[in-house]
C-alpha cells in the first residue's frame, strides 16, 4: 500500500496558502494599498518550547513603495 500522507499534507498546505493569499489580496484591494501579494514553495518552520513544530506558509505582501514597477 502506497503512503500518500506527504501528498495529502502538501495538498492541504497549498489550500491554506491559497486562502491566505486570497484574503491578503482582498485586504490589499479593500484598503487600496496597491501592493503585491506573492506566494512561494517556501515555508517557515517554528519550534515551540514544548517541542511542537509549527509550519507556516510563505505568503508575503510587498507595499507599493517597495515593489518593482
Amino acid at each position: 500500500r502506497k503512503d500518500n500522507s506527504n501528498a495529502t499534507s502538501s495538498y492541504h498546505m497549498e489550500a491554506v496558502v491559497a486562502e491566505i493569499s486570497r484574503q491578503l489580496c482582498s485586504w490589499n484591494l479593500y484598503t487600496r494599498q496597491d501592493g503585491v501579494v506573492t506566494t512561494s514553495q517556501g515555508r517557515f518552520n517554528f519550534q515551540t518550547t514544548d517541542g511542537r513544530n509549527i509550519r507556516a506558509p510563505d505568503v508575503p505582501f510587498t507595499p507599493k513603495t517597495h515593489s518593482i514597477s
